[in-house]
């Protein structure tokens, strides 16, 4: 009876495929989450905000 139930084929494990795919997601997803307060930072000039201090 166990006979049945035994796979006999090799189904390779999915973690290695998964981890190699979300780590550049999770990467790139970071750095545009990043990206966007730097990008509205940099739109004052240097020179506006001296003036204003």
């Amino acid at each position: 009876m166990v006979t049945d139930i035994t796979p006999l084929w090799y189904a390779p494990p999915i973690a290695l495929p998964t981890t190699l795919l979300l780590i550049p997601t999770v990467l790139t997803l970071a750095t545009l989450l990043a990206i966007h307060p730097i990008r509205r930072v940099t739109r004052y000039f240097v020179g506006t905000c001296l003036r204003a201090a």
